[in-house]
C-alpha cells in the first residue's frame, strides 16, 4: 500500500524575489522524500533557501520520523544543508500557513509525537521558534508562547507591529479558535478567544480590524459538512459582521484554505466547493470576492474540472494567478496527480488560460511566488523510477521539486499561452530532444531520443525568446530526425518546441 508522510503547508510573509535561472529540477539529497514548501529568493540572484519536509523511509537510525531541513540551492543548482530539525520520537514538520523568515534569522516549525493512542485522545502537538544570529552557521531554538496547553495553527497575516495568528484551542475540530498577536519578536501581545468553533484560514487587514475566512460546522448538516464562512472583526476581535454559506445545494463540504489577498478594497479568498459531494469526491475550485461591508461581488466555483482546487494564489499585475492540483487520490479514474496554474480575471474570475505540468505521477505545487519575469513555484513529485525500491515499505518517496514559469505560464520562455493554453507538459531532461550543430549557423539536425514518447505524430514549432512563431512542421509518427535550414531571417536565443499525445518537450538553441 502506498503511503505519504503527512505534509504541512507554510505562509511566506512579504518575502524578496530572485532571479536564479531555474525551470524545471528535482533535488533529493536524502534519497528518501523530499517536499519543498518554501522558498526564500534572496537578493543573490545565484541563491535560493529552501525549507524541506524530509522523510527518509530507508534511514535506519530515522525510524521514519519525518525531518524539517534547510536548504541552500546555489545557481549551478548545487544544494547544501543548512540545518536539520529532528528528535526521536517526533515526527518534524512545517507549522501551518507560518511566516519563513530566514533573512530575520527565524521560522516556525511543529512537533508532532508518533504514538498510536486510542482517538488520539492524548497526541502531543508542539510549536517550536527556530532562531538564528550569524546565518544559519548556528540555531537555536524556543517554543511559541501561547497561554493554551494543546492548540493546532491554521493562519499567518504579517502586519508593521507583527503577526497575528489564528488556530484552534485544541488538536480536534469543533474546538474554540483564537486569535494570537505578536510583535516582531514573536512574544505575545495579545491573545482572544471566540466563543465558537472557526477554522480560520485567512486573515486579511480591513478598514479598523481584520477579515477572516474559513470554514464553520452548521448541525444538523448531512454528514457533518463543513461549509464556508467569513467575518469582519475590530482589532479587539470584537464581530462586526459575519457571512455564512449555509446552502448545502450549492457549498456541501466546502472552505476557503489558504492566505486570500485584497486588490484594492476588494478581498479575494479561493478554496473548494463540494457540490453533490460523495465519500469526498467531486471536489471543484472556488474563489469568491467581497467588499469592506462583506457584500458579495464575486462567487465562481471552476466545475469545468473536477477534483480540482486551489492550492496559492498571488495577484500580478492586476490579474490573479492561482497554482492548484487535480488529486488522483480522491478521484480513481484520474490517470496522475497534476498541477494546474492558471491566469484569472479578478473582475469576471474567468479563467483566461491555464497550463497543466506533470513530472512524475503524482504531482504537487505547494507554494507561488512573483519573479520579476515570471513566477517561482516550489512542491514535490514522486519519483516511480524507485517504486520498487521502496515498495518493500510499503513508501513510495518524492524529490523537491522547483519549477520556474514565465509570465504565460510557460516552461519554454515566451511560449504562447493561446498555443499552448492547456497542454500538459512532461518535464523530462532536455536530452530528450538534441539539435547539432548547436549554435546554428545553415543546415542542422533535430533528432528525437526517445522511442515511446515520440511514437505517435507530433508538431514541431520554433520560435523567439519573445514568443514570435518563426516556423511549424508536422512530424510523422516514429520520425527519429528531422533536418531543417536555417532561413528565418533571425538571429539569437530561440526554442525548439515539440508537442504531441505525450506532452511538451523543448530544446534551447542559438542562431548565428
Amino acid at each position: 500500500m502506498m503511503r505519504h508522510p503527512v505534509i504541512f503547508i507554510l505562509f511566506l510573509c512579504n518575502v524578496c524575489l530572485c532571479k536564479a535561472q531555474l525551470t524545471d529540477t528535482l533535488y533529493n539529497p536524502d534519497a528518501g522524500t523530499q517536499t519543498f514548501t518554501h522558498l526564500y529568493l534572496s537578493e543573490n540572484p545565484d541563491s535560493i533557501l529552501a525549507l524541506s519536509s524530509s522523510f527518509n523511509s530507508l534511514a535506519l537510525d530515522s525510524e521514519r520520523y519525518s525531518n524539517c531541513v534547510l536548504y541552500r540551492i546555489t545557481g549551478n543548482k548545487n544544494i547544501q544543508e543548512l540545518i536539520r530539525l529532528k528528535e526521536p520520537g517526533w515526527n518534524i514538520g512545517l507549522a501551518g500557513f507560518m511566516p519563513f523568515e530566514p533573512e530575520a534569522g527565524r521560522f516556525l516549525y511543529l512537533m508532532s509525537d508518533t504514538a498510536k493512542r486510542e482517538f488520539q485522545k492524548y497526541k502531543q502537538v508542539k510549536y517550536r521558534i527556530a532562531e538564528t544570529t550569524d546565518g544559519w552557521k548556528t540555531y537555536n531554538t524556543r517554543p511559541l508562547d501561547l497561554p493554551v496547553k494543546r492548540y493546532h495553527l491554521k493562519s499567518c497575516l504579517k502586519t508593521a507591529e507583527g503577526y497575528v495568528i489564528s488556530g484552534d484551542t485544541s488538536i480536534f475540530t469543533n474546538t474554540p479558535s483564537f486569535l494570537a498577536h505578536y510583535n516582531k519578536n514573536m512574544s505575545l501581545v495579545k491573545f482572544h478567544v471566540f466563543n465558537t468553533s472557526y477554522n480560520i484560514y485567512s486573515i486579511l487587514p480591513a478598514n479598523g480590524g481584520y477579515l477572516l475566512s474559513g470554514y464553520k460546522y452548521f448541525l444538523p448538516v448531512p454528514n457533518d459538512f463543513p461549509v464556508m464562512w467569513q467575518s469582519k472583526i475590530n482589532g479587539d476581535g470584537t464581530m462586526i459582521w459575519e457571512k455564512e454559506y449555509k446552502d448545502t445545494a450549492r457549498y456541501m463540504n466546502s472552505s476557503f484554505m489558504g492566505q486570500g489577498l485584497k486588490i484594492g478594497n476588494v478581498y479575494y479568498n479561493y478554496g473548494f466547493n463540494g457540490i453533490n459531494n460523495e465519500n469526498f469526491r467531486n471536489i471543484y475550485a472556488h474563489l469568491n470576492a467581497i467588499n469592506e461591508n462583506g457584500d458579495l461581488i464575486l462567487d465562481k466555483t471552476y466545475t469545468q474540472h473536477t477534483n480540482f482546487f486551489f492550492m496559492k494564489m498571488v495577484e500580478k499585475n492586476n490579474a490573479l494567478y492561482a497554482v492548484g492540483r487535480f488529486d488522483s487520490m480522491i478521484h480513481p479514474d484520474t490517470s496522475a496527480q497534476l498541477v494546474h496554474f492558471s491566469k484569472i480575471s479578478p473582475q469576471t474570475g474567468k479563467i483566461e488560460w491555464y497550463q497543466l505540468y506533470k513530472h512524475w505521477h503524482y504531482n504537487t505545487i505547494w507554494n507561488l511566488y512573483n519573479d520579476s519575469s515570471g513566477f517561482m513555484m516550489c512542491g514535490t513529485a514522486v519519483n516511480p523510477n524507485r517504486m520498487e525500491e521502496f515498495n518493500a515499505n510499503g513508501v513510495i518517496d518524492g524529490d523537491g521539486w522547483l519549477l520556474k514559469v514565465d509570465t504565460n505560464g510557460c516552461i519554454v520562455p515566451g511560449c504562447k499561452p493561446n498555443v499552448y493554453s492547456g497542454i500538459q507538459h512532461i518535464l523530462r531532461d532536455n536530452s530528450l530532444v538534441e539539435v547539432y550543430p548547436n549554435p546554428v549557423t545553415d543546415c542542422f539536425t533535430v533528432a528525437l531520443k526517445n522511442n515511446q514518447l515520440f511514437n505517435c505524430e507530433s508538431t514541431l514549432f520554433i520560435h523567439d525568446e519573445s514568443g514570435r512563431e518563426l516556423y511549424n512542421s508536422a512530424i510523422k509518427a516514429q520520425t527519429r530526425s528531422i533536418e531543417l535550414k536555417h532561413a528565418f531571417g533571425y538571429s539569437g536565443v530561440a526554442y525548439i518546441v515539440i508537442t504531441n499525445s505525450n506532452g511538451t518537450f523543448y530544446k534551447k538553441i542559438v542562431f548565428k
